[in-house]
């Protein structure tokens, strides 16, 4: 088996509860309780990886994105993605009107130590009306990971 390639495969069924204050802005035919069901697939090719994904959201909201990562050095990555959300027109909504949504976005990762890394990244929504969510987004984090201890006697 080639070391250098791997394809992974994930299904992450969600359920989402909206608190009373977010209820509150939901129209009320949808709910405070909403499922999802993404399905992702990456595939590594030694410092590469490539990713897709996509689902649907109740009440309506289907998505698909792609994107690629790629190692720089040892120790840190640049990432880039597109996604696209949309909803089907409803009863009395022309199909023009629907809301869609894309978003192109790129990101940097640096590995401070084997097990922590701090990350950013910057989005953009494109080609889409300000009241359907357009806008930027800026994201920053720190990863940290754990392996398992392994005993020796």
């Amino acid at each position: 088996m080639n070391r250098n390639f791997s394809l992974k495969v994930a299904v992450a069924p969600t359920l989402e509860v909206l608190g009373g204050a977010s209820a509150i802005s939901t129209p009320s035919r949808e709910g405070r309780a909403h499922w999802g069901l993404p399905v992702s697939v990456h595939v590594d090719r030694a410092n590469t990886r490539i990713y897709v994904s996509s689902g649907y959201f109740s009440p309506g909201i289907w998505y698909a994105g792609a994107g690629v990562s790629r190692s720089i050095g040892d120790r840190s990555g640049i990432s880039g993605s597109f996604s696209r959300a949309w909803t089907e027109s409803g009863p009395g909504v022309p199909a023009a009107a629907a809301p869609r949504r894309n978003d192109v976005s790129g990101g940097v990762s640096y590995e401070v130590r084997p097990n922590i890394a701090v990350f950013g990244s910057i989005g953009r929504t494109l080609w889409t009306a300000a009241e359907d969510g357009a806008g930027t987004t800026l994201g920053f984090g720190l990863s940290l990971s754990a392996a398992p201890a392994v005993s020796t006697k």
